[in-house]
């Protein structure tokens, strides 16, 4: 019944509003002594201010999990299988994007066996990005946690405190980062406090890189299906 529930109340969070362009799910893998977490980010298109011919995307966070320690892996990987067959039966465009990095790696191999489309991104110490390989990706921390940062100080990122568990202990993760020049001189978010986990962070931060950095928004289709709307009636509220 728990499954079931949680799916329930994520579904309502997401018939909230018109228009679900895409689902992105997050997944960090923590190591035996650090939690994971698991987050359900959708994306929808809104005109600025009633201006129908520009646009922007907007990230609602309608689910997170931060994972009991010592979760069994093959526990996590289920969870992953559940998600994406509920996105998949729902009609949603949908991503699964992990950290691949350390324990990572088998984690992901363990969750594709299980048929799910997975991303894989290693988090980096150094400044550029790559993409070595078909669905994968090397990125820098720094870039990941700056992109989620900027984001929601454009007001982009949203949330549903009152419904989403642990929407608050994601907030007070972001609120230990600040401000950071690296040695080029670009300006960067990072975490001030190491004894502050970040798992929540990581898990939000990787599906707002990869809508922003590798997936283009699609113009929404009417509920009828048919040609892709002009906006001219669109309404996410309505």
């Amino acid at each position: 019944m728990r499954e079931v529930s949680e799916i329930q109340a994520t579904e309502a969070l997401v018939n909230r509003l018109r228009g679900a362009e895409a689902i992105f799910f997050g997944l960090d893998v923590g190591r035996v002594v650090d939690h994971s977490a698991l987050s359900a980010l959708v994306r929808y298109v809104f005109p600025i201010e009633n201006n129908l011919s520009t646009l922007v995307t907007k990230y609602y966070c309608v689910y997170l999990n931060r994972y009991d320690l010592k979760t069994p892996y093959e526990k996590i990987e289920d969870d992953a299988q559940k998600w994406w067959n509920w996105a998949d039966i729902a009609g949603y465009r949908k991503y699964f994007i992990m950290d691949m990095t350390g324990v990572g790696a088998p984690v992901l191999e363990g969750i594709r066996r299980r048929r799910v489309r997975t991303i894989g991104v290693t988090l980096t110490a150094g400044n550029q990005e790559s993409n070595p390989d078909i669905d994968q990706y090397n990125v820098p921390k720094a870039a990941l946690t700056t992109q989620l940062m900027r984001t929601s100080q454009m007001g982009r990122l949203k949330g549903y405190p009152n419904e989403v568990k642990w929407w608050k202990e994601l907030k007070e993760e972001m609120g230990s980062f600040g401000y950071d020049i690296n040695k080029q001189g670009v300006m960067t978010y990072e975490s001030m406090d190491d004894k502050i986990h970040d798992d929540l962070v990581i898990s939000v931060a990787l599906p707002i890189w990869f809508g922003e950095r590798v997936v283009p928004y699609r113009m929404p289709v009417r509920s009828g299906g048919g040609d892709r709307d002009d906006y001219a009636s669109y309404d996410p509220l309505g």
